[in-house]
């Protein structure tokens, strides 16, 4: 399968999931947000040099994509997206900081580089996994509707929403015309002169799609901005759920109990 294909089937895959029939597809899509906020700022707040501990953040995950049944190695698989980005921010640390460290816990000498690489790492692949998680048991649309809850602008909630399905026409046509090419090219590969055809070409096709998309719901009383469907109502067990995930996060973050349990572990 090309690039361009896999691109939109993994698109379809992760809005069709928002649709399941689960405890936590039920939960209010503002509890959801709020929970990954307080994951993303409990475990950026730790040191970089911390990598114990985040087998504790990485608990949130693994329980989210079980107890919402998507898959936790689909969710990882896709989150694999954010490596070369983690990659890259912390390539020159290990050169750069020479500094002798040790992992906690266990006792093991390293440089101070090495760790502050593997953490910076593993943060991204689990922000990553968090973020993912909360559009393949929400949807997209749904966060952004529930996002003006939180306080968002609705200006950046109808751009969000646009540009998510500008996405969707935008990887649509692509896949369009890598099967007219492949019908009429033979397997012939692409040249550059043929790649900055097809460029030009999608950005064209695409442009008038989302302009056949305008027209359509300016015909149907578009006003420049979305309607404010209703996200859910608030119950217990959103309150219950976002009480619960917060105080696992606060104390993960006030103790710190990684080292302590590694050494646990190997001890035993």
């Amino acid at each position: 399968m090309s690039l361009a294909a896999r691109a939109w089937y993994s698109l379809l895959s992760l809005e069709s999931l928002s649709h399941g029939d689960t405890p936590v597809h039920a939960l209010h899509p503002c509890a959801k947000t709020l929970v990954v906020l307080a994951f993303l700022v409990a475990m950026t707040g730790l040191p970089l040099e911390d990598l114990p501990d985040l087998l504790f953040f990485a608990l949130y995950p693994a329980c989210m994509a079980v107890w919402s049944r998507v898959g936790l190695l689909s969710i990882v698989r896709r989150s694999l997206v954010a490596l070369p980005f983690a990659l890259f921010v912390g390539l020159f640390n290990p050169w750069f900081d020479e500094v002798s460290g040790e992992i906690a816990g266990c006792g093991l000498g390293v440089s101070r580089g090495w760790l502050t690489f593997f953490g910076i790492v593993a943060r991204a692949l689990l922000a990553a996994q968090a973020v993912l998680l909360l559009v393949a048991s929400t949807g997209f649309h749904s966060l952004c509707r529930s996002w003006r809850r939180l306080g968002v602008p609705q200006i950046l909630a109808d751009q969000l929403t646009m540009m998510y399905r500008a996405l969707f026409l935008l990887v649509k046509e692509a896949v369009q015309l890598e099967r007219c090419h492949e019908a009429r090219g033979f397997g012939r590969p692409l040249g550059a002169a043929v790649w900055a055809s097809l460029m030009s070409l999608l950005m064209r096709r695409t442009f008038r799609r989302a302009g056949n998309v305008r027209a359509a719901m300016l015909c149907r009383g578009w006003s420049g901005s979305f309607p404010g469907c209703p996200a859910g109502v608030w119950t217990r067990c959103d309150a219950l759920f976002l009480a619960l995930w917060v105080a696992v996060f606060l104390l993960v973050f006030l103790l710190r109990p990684g080292a302590a349990w590694l050494v646990l572990f190997i001890n035993w």
